[in-house]
């Protein structure tokens, strides 16, 4: 008897292969993730060993994750209550009010301005333009799949939680953690 998998625990022990790749400090896998930049999701074959084997057929976003990851193998899943995305994760790069470095600014406004086929090339940019800058910020490669997955949504949730995350308030900065109204939808879909 065959169970169905849901996609949040296909794509929960996804990450978990990728972090096991970087904990063993796996170099030829990291580097056959890494060949997946810049190519069509799925169509660098290197790639399959690892991604396909959470999956029943990956979808692109676990290629498009797994070639990020590749690139910049530090990922953490936030708490529930602050989770709000690749903004907040490439948030220490904008830089202060009134010192906001003008590249990230204009390269992170592109990715939100996107169209679907063009997501992968911006992440690439910023993902190694974080790497480059700030080594061991890691990314939420969890939310950054499910954000993927809705990019496309007509109400463009996650370009505004990503701006947020990016321009707006953290918790850090004081009052009560602000609530991820993405939660109850990214975690029990079904693939």
């Amino acid at each position: 008897m065959t169970t169905t998998r849901t996609l949040a625990a296909s794509a929960a022990e996804f990450i978990a292969r990728l972090e096991s790749l970087a904990k063993r400090e796996d170099r030829a896998a990291l580097a056959a993730l890494r060949r997946g930049l810049g190519k069509p999701p799925g169509t660098v074959a290197e790639m399959a060993p690892y991604v396909e084997p959470a999956f029943d057929g990956a979808p692109d976003e676990a290629y498009i994750v797994a070639s990020l990851f590749g690139l910049h193998p530090h990922h953490y899943r936030a708490e529930r209550q602050v989770r709000r995305g690749f903004g907040s994760d490439l948030r220490p790069l904008r830089g202060g009010a009134g010192e906001e470095d003008p590249g990230v600014v204009r390269r992170f406004t592109a990715l939100l301005d996107a169209h679907r086929e063009a997501v992968p090339d911006h992440l690439r940019h910023l993902v190694a333009l974080l790497r480059s800058r700030k080594g061991e910020l890691p990314i939420d490669y969890l939310q950054l799949f499910y954000d993927l997955r809705d990019w496309d949504d007509p109400g463009r949730h996650v370009q505004k939680r990503w701006a947020s995350g990016f321009w707006g308030w953290t918790p850090s900065e004081g009052g009560p953690a602000a609530p991820n109204p993405d939660d109850s939808t990214n975690n029990d879909s079904d693939a």
